[in-house]
């Protein structure tokens, strides 16, 4: 299914014997998704998902990773419209 994708958009077809383990298939699809998806806004989303987002900032040489990087803050709207809800710690 990987290669339908890239022959549509005339890429160079894999070879999965290239990526003996599923993690290093799963992060050549992560880096694939960033291609194709680029300026789309998936990345961060994808990034949480797979549990490599505060590696990854660490890579670039972020210096404010933490925990709390990885929550949405919830919308006021939702906030004041119950009072049970209390915001997300940093959420951003």
């Amino acid at each position: 299914m990987i290669n339908e994708i890239r022959n549509r958009v005339h890429t160079t077809p894999i070879n999965l014997a290239d990526y003996p383990t599923k993690d290093a298939l799963n992060d050549f699809i992560l880096d694939e998704r960033f291609r194709e998806l680029h300026m789309e806004g998936h990345r961060r989303e994808d990034l949480i998902r797979h549990g490599k987002y505060l590696s990854k900032a660490e890579e670039r040489g972020a210096s404010n990773t933490n925990l709390t990087r990885l929550v949405f803050p919830i919308p006021q709207s939702a906030i004041d419209e119950n009072s049970n809800i209390i915001q997300n710690e940093g959420g951003y």
